[in-house]
């Protein structure tokens, strides 16, 4: 049976957390001092404490009664420690299912793994909405394993599926994230992690004792290709071995979705290369046809961040053409690739199929303000305006639409075209999101200085203060017409003018 890990020991803080019960100033004192004496190491001391505390039949009994269980499980005393807890629940039922919880522990450490198992079955039943509940699975299946018993499987696949970790197939184009053992993480990440791991491990053991041959291959190899790196990726890997070498294996049936979240965690540690393949691989699979969206994707992005071009739209026209969830994406990262050409034609054509295909995308204004940008850059305002105010007027409310009118706006008042500047920040400032109302509000009023619409522009200067005080741009409009100034923020960022 594998021992890795084993329940955490109950953390004395966690009854201190709890309204004290009526008791009296002396009761009260007397569990302060416990739990001073407990927190210094003064055992002795405070079990002597909690004892006399522990004879109250009301919660301050049950309370000092759970403090005891803590004691008892640090000094391995296990059979008091499952009678403090048992007292503990019966007198203090806000926190019983904590105490079932750790009575189950104290059985489990000492190597009763039935009374174990039964005490976490107990918890569930009693408590099913309680936060202990996913450890309370895994050390139930844990106990199982440990007088073998025939559910075994069962008790670890319930905690896996509740746990997210059994992907269920694909729904929406999203699909249940698979832990990976990957970099270093929080030390609370690991644990999670290795936990998990075991559970496959541990599952795999109890299938291949009862004879289950194929489904134990497939647990370990859940490990082998999930969890590399992590304490059981070795045994399972030498298990799968040893089967493969006895028994005749089916081939490998584990989810594409398994391999893309390994992609992923490549990506992060930069093994591009591994990743790709990890991509490829998907595509070979039949079951990958469900995530084949996402995949196609990132392979392009891939290619496209590597300088292979060709390679990348070959990925992306491919999602076009299955007309994926991702379709959208793929036109605008064409439309790119077109401008990275210098074929600003072609890109345009991309732009206007993304807008008609899908209107409701938000790539849709954001490829006609690209194209836009290209042109303000190199000094075709004209054209450039065009489709800054077609973006604008199309897609108010997007944040592409929102930087589309910004950018009309702000070629006008350099232009010194104060009047229509003036009225593209206006219909900005109507947007119902609100994020980008401060620094249009801000504009307009500078239009309307420029204009010599002096009262006009105070009187948005102080709206601006007023009513966006935190903001850049509120505190722009008080600097203006001098009204006390509040601690600066980041600005709202303006397009380069052309």
């Amino acid at each position: 049976m594998t021992r890795l890990l084993i329940p955490a020991v109950a953390v004395l803080t966690l009854t201190l957390a709890w309204p004290p019960a009526p008791a009296s100033p002396t009761s009260e004192d007397d569990l302060v001092k416990a739990v001073d004496a407990y927190s210094q190491g003064r055992l002795p001391e405070a079990r002597a404490l909690l004892d006399s505390l522990a004879r109250d039949r009301g919660p301050m009994g049950g309370r000092a009664e759970y403090l005891l269980g803590v004691i008892d499980l640090q000094q391995e005393k296990f059979d008091w420690a499952m009678s403090a807890f048992e007292q503990a629940a019966a007198k203090l039922p806000v926190l019983a299912d904590h105490a079932i919880y750790y009575r189950a522990v104290a059985a489990f450490h000492a190597g009763d793994y039935a009374r174990a198992g039964d005490g976490f079955q107990e918890l569930l039943i009693r408590y099913p909405t309680t936060s202990l509940r996913a450890a309370a699975l895994f050390w139930k299946a844990e106990s199982l394993w440990g007088i073998h018993s025939p559910d075994t499987p069962a008790a670890f696949r319930q905690y896996l599926v509740e746990s997210g970790e059994m992907i269920q197939g694909n729904q929406g184009g999203h699909w249940n994230k698979v832990v990976q053992w990957w970099g270093p993480g929080s030390p609370s990440a690991q644990r999670a992690q290795t936990q998990v791991a075991q559970a496959w491990f541990d599952m795999g053991e109890a299938l291949a004792q009862l004879h289950r041959w194929t489904e134990a291959a497939e647990a370990y190899r859940r490990i082998r290709w999930g969890y590399e790196g992590s304490p059981f990726w070795k045994a399972a890997y030498a298990r799968l071995q040893a089967l493969g070498s006895a028994h005749l294996l089916p081939p490998d049936t584990t989810p594409p979705e398994v391999f893309y979240q390994r992609a992923q965690a490549d990506l992060g540690g930069g093994y591009v290369t591994a990743a790709r393949e990890e991509l490829e691989r998907i595509l070979s699979m039949p079951e990958g046809q469900r995530i084949i969206d996402d995949v196609l994707m990132q392979l392009g992005t891939i290619a496209y961040q590597g300088g292979r071009l060709d390679e990348a739209a070959g990925y992306f026209q491919r999602e076009i053409q299955l007309r994926g969830s991702r379709a959208d994406d793929a036109l605008y990262d064409l439309e790119r690739i077109a401008l990275r050409r210098y074929r600003e034609g072609d890109a345009l054509t991309l732009a206007r199929q993304l807008v008609r295909d899908y209107p409701q995308s938000p790539q849709a204004p954001r490829a006609l303000y690209a194209i836009a940008e290209v042109r303000q850059d190199r000094g075709a305002l004209g054209p450039a305006m065009g489709l800054f105010q077609e973006a604008g007027e199309r897609f108010p409310a997007t944040l592409w639409g929102q930087r589309a009118l910004f950018a009309v706006g702000w070629v006008q008042f350099r232009s010194q075209e104060w009047g229509p500047a003036r009225a593209a920040w206006l219909r900005m400032a109507q947007s119902p999101n609100g994020q980008s109302t401060p620094a249009a509000l801000y504009w307009a009023a500078r239009a309307a200085e420029a204009q010599g619409r002096s009262s006009l522009a105070a009187e948005e200067y102080r709206r601006v203060a007023t009513q966006y005080p935190d903001s850049y741009y509120g505190q722009r409009g008080a600097a203006r017409i001098h009204m006390p100034l509040r601690a600066a923020v980041l600005p709202f960022g303006e397009p380069t003018a052309g």
